[in-house]
C-alpha cells in the first residue's frame, strides 16, 4: 500500500465526522434542513463533513498535501470522498457492494483480497475505516459501554428535541444486538476475509467485539435502567435551567 493510501485513510479518518450535528442521516431529511436539500437526501452527515475536510485544503495555512503532484492530489481527492462516504451505516447499498466486491477481487490462489488493484485497496481501506469508526465495539468492555451511554444520551436529546419520548429500554438493547451482529461482527468477518490483515490483531478485534456482546447481554438491562434514571434527572435539570433563563429574560 502506497504513501497516498496511507494519507487518503488518515485524512479520512480526521475528517469524516467533522461538524456532525449529533442527530441520524434520517432526522436530517424528515426535518427538511437545509443540509438535507443541499445534499438531496443523500448521506447528509458524510457529505457535509466531506465539505468542510476539502475546503480546508483549499487554504494555504491548512492545506497539509501542497507537495503532492495535481495528478496524486486528485487520487487523494476521490480517495478521501470513497472513505468518508462508506462510514454511512445507513447506506446498505454501498455496504453490500463494498462485501460483494471482496471476492470478486480476491486472488484465485490463496483467496486473498488483491490490493495491487485500485478496487482491491480501495475495499480494504474502507473496511479499516468502517472499523475505525466504530471502534469502541473493539475495545474494552468499560470503554465500550461509555460510548454506548453517549450515544443513548445523544438519541434521546434528539428524540426529546422532536417531541418524541425516549428510546425503550427494550428497542434500545435489541438495537444494540442487531447492530452487532449485522455489522460490527460483518466487519471482522470481512477483514479476515481479505487475508490482509495481521491475524493477531485480528483476534485481539474478535475477542474484544465477543467480549463486549456477552458484556451487554449480561449488564445491558441493568445499565439502560440506570442511564434512563440519570438521563431524566440531567434532561430535567436542563429543562428547568432554560425555563428560568427565559422566564428571567421576559422580566
Amino acid at each position: 500500500m502506497s504513501s497516498l493510501d496511507k494519507a487518503s485513510l488518515l485524512y479520512a479518518a480526521l475528517i469524516h465526522d467533522v461538524e456532525h450535528l449529533g442527530v441520524p442521516n434520517v432526522s436530517l431529511v424528515k426535518q427538511s434542513h437545509e443540509l438535507a436539500k443541499l445534499y438531496h437526501d443523500q448521506s447528509v452527515a458524510e457529505m457535509n463533513s466531506l465539505a468542510v475536510g476539502l475546503e480546508l485544503l483549499q487554504n494555504p495555512h491548512f492545506d497539509i498535501f501542497v507537495n503532492l503532484s495535481p495528478a496524486e492530489r486528485s487520487q487523494l481527492r476521490q480517495n478521501v470522498i470513497e472513505l468518508v462516504l462508506s462510514t454511512d451505516i445507513a447506506d446498505a447499498y454501498r455496504r453490500k457492494r463494498t462485501f460483494a466486491r471482496i471476492e470478486e477481487y480476491s486472488s484465485s490462489i490463496d483467496g486473498s483480497l488483491d490490493i495491487s488493484t485500485d478496487i482491491g485497496k480501495q475495499i480494504l481501506l474502507s473496511l479499516l475505516l468502517r472499523a475505525a469508526d466504530i471502534g469502541s465495539s473493539f475495545q474494552n468492555f468499560m470503554t465500550s459501554k461509555t460510548w454506548a451511554q453517549r450515544y443513548y444520551t445523544e438519541t434521546n436529546a434528539w428524540l426529546l428535541s422532536e417531541g418524541r419520548d425516549i428510546f425503550s429500554r427494550e428497542l434500545f438493547f435489541s438495537d444494540q444486538i442487531s447492530h452487532m451482529d449485522n455489522y460490527v461482527g460483518n466487519i471482522v468477518e470481512r477483514l479476515k476475509t481479505t487475508k490482509c490483515i495481521d491475524e493477531t490483531f485480528l483476534i485481539v478485534l474478535q475477542e474484544n467485539f465477543t467480549a463486549n456482546k456477552n458484556g451487554w447481554i449480561e449488564e445491558g438491562n441493568s445499565l439502560l435502567e440506570k442511564w434512563e434514571k440519570d438521563f431524566r434527572i440531567t434532561y430535567k435539570a436542563s429543562f428547568l435551567k432554560e425555563k428560568e433563563e427565559k422566564d428571567e429574560e421576559k422580566a
